[in-house]
């Protein structure tokens, strides 16, 4: 990964910390949490695996996405 994608991709991780999550909790949308607490239930064992398993996917298909863009851009 170039240094300048590095550098965008944890500028755009720490606005939505700071900046987008605050707009969102203004706006009354819910957050992740939430979300999956509404989906599943109360917190057991099992539902808190298949939220890290939810997690994790989303997490690799973005890393994926990022990458496969970033080989299309150069």
């Amino acid at each position: 990964m170039k240094k300048s994608s590095l550098i965008y991709l944890l500028l755009g991780i720490f606005s939505w910390i700071f900046v987008v999550s605050g707009v969102f909790k203004w706006l009354g949308v819910p957050s992740f949490d939430k979300l999956f607490t509404n989906i599943f239930g109360g917190r057991n064992f099992v539902n808190n695996i298949l939220i890290i398993l939810i997690s994790c996917i989303v997490v690799a298909t973005v890393i994926w996405g990022i990458k496969k863009l970033n080989k299309k851009i150069a």
